[in-house]
């Protein structure tokens, strides 16, 4: 039997820190919003949607941004360290905008974390670098990106005024489930009825 894969421990009290000292470098409070793309400008992280990329076929276009949208979210390729950015995020602009930062922070979080890509063949064109992350990683990278979107303090902030998963979405730019996901995970609304008296 194949142990199941965890985070590390401590690693979910880490991105919330991370998540702290990003705002903080980008002049926010740590229960603003921050933009997906904004941070990449101040990472120095290029990103474009795969639909302005050179060189695509019609026919790779096609699958990759199917309307269904399920097929593909986004890739992270390392730049050479003469060039402007150090990486470049290539994502699906088929996606929903909440979607597009869920996308973007999850790739984000990757180099953040300092995972190492692998070359993997696509068959579509695509530039070599595609992700190929161990589960481990995958789990770091969802749990980092999912907290630098909404993190505990923006939602013990949000729900600390009533606000329901409808305004929290629209506040921060967050899917649905994404917004339910950290709801649970963080258990923020246990915490807020033991500080109510």
């Amino acid at each position: 039997m194949v142990a199941k894969s965890k985070l590390p421990h401590g690693f979910a009290a880490k991105a919330e820190r991370k998540a702290e000292s990003l705002r903080h470098e980008l002049g926010l409070r740590s229960h603003e919003p921050l933009c997906a793309f904004r941070l990449c400008e101040h990472l120095r992280i290029k990103v474009v949607v795969v639909q302005e990329m050179d060189g695509l076929s019609l026919e790779s276009l096609s699958v990759l941004c199917h309307p269904s949208g399920k097929h593909w979210s986004a890739l992270t390729m390392p730049f050479h360290p003469s060039q402007q950015s150090s990486h470049l995020i290539v994502h699906n602009g088929v996606h929903p905008p909440a979607r597009q930062q869920s996308n973007v922070m999850h790739e984000v979080a990757h180099i953040l974390c300092g995972h190492k890509l692998s070359a993997v063949d696509t068959g579509k064109n695509l530039p070599d670098y595609m992700r190929l992350y161990p589960e481990e990683q995958e789990l770091e990278a969802d749990c980092l990106g999912w907290t630098l979107l909404l993190p505990r303090a923006a939602l013990l902030f949000a729900l600390s005024r009533g606000w329901d998963n409808a305004k929290i979405m629209e506040h921060y730019q967050a899917s649905a489930q994404m917004v339910q996901l950290r709801i649970n995970r963080t258990g923020v609304k246990r915490q807020l009825a033991y500080l109510r008296p």
